[in-house]
């Protein structure tokens, strides 16, 4: 058959093209790259891994584990070699190791030297606790102003009217570095300052009014930020911040590193004022302090002991007055402000209760912790899920809520007319009650979201210590990012909310005066509601 024209002139340039790549020598070139990228021959890509052959010692005879019960071992001893642990790592550098972070700070502490190359930073906080005596405006506000529908009509407008601070972006009012746990107003009235501490013991204390200037290199202008000062003054979560209004350039802090301290802004001076320890000497963290006068204070700690210290008590005494409320945490108490003897706390027991310092009983409350006396209870209420905080009022209105998802608020109680509780050994106690007496009924329950989860601080309600209007009224988180605002007949005057506001104010509280509020956030973010304008 014969060719056709197309294969005849496939084939032409099929030897064309042979010829051409002959001249170029790819097939050399070829050779040469498979020369040089072949392996040599004999090597295994595969390597072989070798096996570890297992050391095949002699097993002992004796067991590796003992116990110390048999060997002879007292637990005392054991204590001494864990405390002589501790001290062995206070002498380190304090850089030297993360655990030196959570160790609590032992003596006191000068401003100047914590500040030793920011000597303006010292100087514009001493000069920012400078303002109207607290005492005296609390003392020209009316006494016992009543208040009806028309009262509380005004105090809705008022709260509503309330302006996010417009000094700064609150992306840029950082109060602490991490999780904020404890949040406090200064009771000034003509000037603004806000206290907050965190999870890792830092303080941080904003003057609103004071900013600092950011240098943006010399092609841009100049801008401004909070003038936020930071002090690390505790080694672990600082549960408390108490400004006496007697003495206001004071702040005292509470921490669970065992610790209560006080900055002392007239010497520039950070006091260790009580370091509380358990029977075994380790720190015994410390979860809430309030002022019954001037230099007394009662505190509460992790394991449900209620405590009192005297300031003008050396600071080496370590004999405290201590008393057994419950077997575990108490998360908040607080004082009677018309009977100083009386107090109430709340605890992860599921409990709220009510005692009277006036008669100590000899009977210890639990007969599974150390034996310490306890107080007279009053009366308890006891709720579905741990209470994590309880506020009293100047009226006599005990507030608490907790992880059961309400706000209970019991108004205006003669405690003395309540049927005591009777504490004995003999008595049936439940884990909820520990035999206390469960006299107390709520005259109003309000439904409130508190599951704060791991990351969100604990939800707690808080009266305004002494409202200006009269009016008394509480403020706690809302979940939905906002505050929530309550009389104490249970209506609510307010949920104050922003756009900006991007993360839940966990930890919030009222001026002790104004009705100004501020709330901090995980991210250590603070938001201040005024009544200022533009």
């Amino acid at each position: 058959m014969p060719i056709s024209e197309l294969e005849r002139k496939r084939q032409a340039n099929i030897a064309r093209n042979q010829l051409l790549l002959n001249d170029l020598g790819i097939e050399k070139v070829k050779g040469d790259f498979y020369n040089e990228l072949a392996p040599n021959k004999g090597t295994n890509l595969l390597k072989k891994v070798k096996k570890e052959k297992r050391n095949q010692d002699k097993i002992s005879d004796i067991p590796v584990r003992r116990s110390r019960r048999i060997a002879g071992v007292k637990l005392q001893d054991s204590q001494n070699d864990f405390n002589l642990s501790i001290e062995n790592a206070k002498k380190r550098d304090w850089g030297d190791s993360d655990f030196s972070d959570n160790l609590r700070l032992e003596g006191d502490l000068k401003l100047n030297d914590v500040f030793g190359n920011e000597p303006d930073t010292v100087e514009r906080l001493s000069k920012s606790f400078h303002g109207k005596d607290y005492l005296r405006t609390a003392l020209e506000r009316e006494a016992g102003k009543n208040f009806g529908n028309e009262g509380i009509a005004s105090l809705r407008d008022e709260l509503g009217s309330l302006n996010l601070f417009k000094g700064f972006d609150p992306s840029k009012i950082r109060l602490t570095s991490q999780r904020m746990t404890s949040i406090q107003f200064h009771p000034y009235v003509d000037r603004k300052i806000v206290i907050g501490g965190d999870k890792t013991g830092q303080i941080g204390i904003w003057p609103t009014d004071d900013k600092k200037v950011i240098s943006l290199g010399e092609e841009y202008y100049e801008d401004y930020e909070p003038a936020i000062t930071y002090l690390k003054l505790h080694g672990k979560n600082i549960s408390r911040l108490q400004v006496n209004p007697e003495e206001p350039k004071k702040i005292y802090s509470a921490s669970y590193d065992g610790s209560v301290r006080c900055l002392n802004l007239g010497k520039l001076l950070s006091e260790n004022i009580m370091s509380f320890n358990s029977v075994n000497g380790t720190a015994e963290g410390i979860t809430d302090i309030n002022f019954v006068s001037p230099n007394v204070y009662y505190f509460t700690t992790l394991s449900g002991l209620f405590g009192q210290h005297d300031l003008r008590t050396p600071e080496s005494t370590k004999d405290f007055k201590v008393l057994r409320c419950h077997d575990k945490k108490i998360g908040s108490f607080a004082i009677n402000p018309s009977l100083s003897s009386q107090f109430t706390t709340a605890s992860l027991d599921r409990s709220l209760r009510v005692w009277d310092l006036r008669k100590i009983s000899t009977v210890s409350l639990s007969q599974d912790q150390e034996h310490y006396p306890s107080p007279l209870c009053l009366g308890s209420f006891t709720s579905k899920l741990s209470v994590s905080g309880t506020d009293w009022n100047r009226s006599g209105d005990i507030v608490c809520n907790g992880y059961a998802n309400e706000i209970s608020i019991f108004n205006n109680k003669n405690f003395l007319s309540l049927p005591r509780s009777n504490y004995s050994s003999q008595r049936n106690k439940t884990p909820a009650n520990d035999g206390a007496a469960e006299n107390l009924i709520p005259d109003h329950i309000l439904k409130h979201n508190c599951q704060t989860g791991r990351w969100v601080s604990i939800l707690k309600a808080k009266w305004q210590t002494n409202p200006s209007d009269s009016i008394e009224k509480f403020i706690i988180a809302n979940m939905n990012r906002s505050f929530d605002i309550y009389c104490s007949n249970g209506i609510q005057v307010g949920n104050i909310r922003h756009a900006l506001m991007n993360t839940v104010p966990a930890v919030s509280c009222f001026h002790p005066t104004q009705n100004w509020l501020v709330g901090g956030s995980a991210s250590g973010k603070c938001y201040l509601f005024d009544n200022e304008r533009e």
